[in-house]
């Protein structure tokens, strides 16, 4: 899935209160726990095209936070259905929602504490592939009203 369809769907991620895995992907019932860096800064535009030419940018303000790791907490029940995902990201624990895509372990925030907001942090995601394994972290923040910054394990490339 490209950025652009992940960035729609964030937006329209309700609260739930129980993650619950869409479309019933099957999983061994367990405990994860991943840790990813995420070394990767570059600008998106709002409708999540990239944006090379804002890189600069994004690397100016946010350069502090490129290169610290996002630790993924996550356990799957797959009798009830649900996988519980906590993302921690600059010591803080942040409840992760599935962005509900069916087949998919794809999981964003809904709300962010106050401290991350006020580093212009707005979203967190977190992927893994139906083996639960290749995860894909990111973080989104803002840079000014037309363009946001990603960082990720993931290069623009491929996110």
């Amino acid at each position: 899935m490209d950025i652009k369809m992940k960035m729609r769907l964030c937006s329209v991620v309700a609260s739930v209160a129980i993650m619950t895995v869409a479309g019933g992907v099957s999983a061994k019932e367990g405990d994860g726990m991943v840790v990813t860096k995420l070394s990767q800064l570059f600008a998106v535009e709002q409708n999540g095209t990239l944006a090379p030419n804002m890189d600069a940018e994004c690397k100016a303000k946010y350069s502090d936070l490129a290169g610290k790791n996002m630790t993924v907490k996550y356990q799957t029940l797959p009798k009830e259905g649900i996988v519980k995902v906590v993302a921690m990201f600059m010591g803080t624990p942040v409840q992760l929602f599935p962005m509900g895509i069916a087949g998919e372990y794809d999981f964003t925030s809904d709300q962010l504490p106050k401290n991350l907001k006020s580093m212009g942090i707005m979203r967190e995601t977190f992927e893994l592939d139906k083996n639960l394994r290749n995860p894909v972290a990111s973080v989104m923040t803002a840079l000014d009203a037309s363009y946001n910054c990603m960082l990720s394990n993931i290069p623009p490339s491929k996110a």
